[in-house]
């Protein structure tokens, strides 16, 4: 369980604040990576739970002003990447938020979350363990 402590109101001000995340799903034979934004986090993975109907771990997030911006930085970073697959189907505006990462990308995604300026708070329960 993730836990963090935050001043943040729990609603996108002005859509600029929000929470942005790296969710990892266990779809079988492999998992692919989230990199999403919301204002619910709790929310946001139950309902990715009962969707997919497999295990989804939130790997980090960062409570962010500018949160779209950020989210772009992140997808642009990862764009080679970008992991498609049927889901887009369903959720066509969420094709580009797929990843296949290694650990190092792992790493990587959750130091740019650590390092950026409009995160004011971040936590991770990334311990390193990763199956590819």
């Amino acid at each position: 369980m993730v836990i963090a402590v935050s001043n943040y109101p729990g609603k996108i001000l002005d859509k600029t604040y929000g929470y942005i995340y790296l969710v990892r799903f266990d779809i079988g034979d492999r998992f692919i990576y989230k990199i999403g934004i919301t204002t619910n986090i709790k929310s946001r993975l139950a309902i990715f739970r009962i969707e997919w109907g497999c295990p989804v771990d939130l790997i980090a997030y960062g409570c962010c002003k500018n949160v779209r911006k950020v989210e772009q930085e992140l997808h642009s970073k990862f764009f080679d990447k970008q992991f498609s697959f049927n889901y887009e189907l369903f959720y066509p505006k969420w094709s580009d938020e797929f990843f296949k990462f290694d650990y190092d990308d792992i790493l990587v995604a959750i130091d740019s979350l650590r390092s950026c300026s409009s995160c004011t708070i971040v936590s991770s329960q990334f311990k390193g363990e990763c199956t590819v």
